[in-house]
């Protein structure tokens, strides 16, 4: 099976752990999920790996936003596909990633306690990957 890689941003470690564990432990391994909770750790990791998938929350602690992460990526030459995980989705902030490319979002806050969301955050991110 041929394994995609990807790179979960978030500064909060439990969404981050949330998405790998369901990622990876709910798919037999279908993906894997590595992530940063910082934007430095995020820049690091991203220009050290090639990752077929990044996730961005938009709102991070620190001195850089989301926003920073995702134009960085989209700067280079071979960009992975930029999907954005926010839990209170501002209202025009959809279209206007979009624009810089975005490819999908997942909105909602993600416990990985919820079989409903479990579920969808699995169906979402392999639509989202064959787009």
């Amino acid at each position: 099976m041929n394994r995609k890689n990807i790179l979960v941003i978030d500064d909060e470690r439990e969404i981050c752990e949330a998405l790998k564990d369901t990622l990876e432990f709910e798919t037999d391994e279908e993906f894997v999920v590595d992530y940063a909770i910082t934007a430095e750790e995020a820049f690091r990791k991203i220009d050290e790996n090639n990752h077929d998938a990044i996730y961005v929350d938009i709102k991070l602690s620190g001195a850089a936003s989301g926003i920073d992460i995702i134009k960085y990526i989209q700067e280079m030459t071979a960009s992975p596909p930029v999907f954005v995980i926010s839990a209170i989705p501002e209202k025009g902030m959809e279209e206007l990633l979009r624009e810089e490319g975005i490819k999908g979002f997942i909105k909602g806050y993600f416990e990985k306690t919820d079989s409903m969301a479990t579920k969808e955050i699995i169906q979402k991110t392999r639509e989202l990957m064959t787009k």
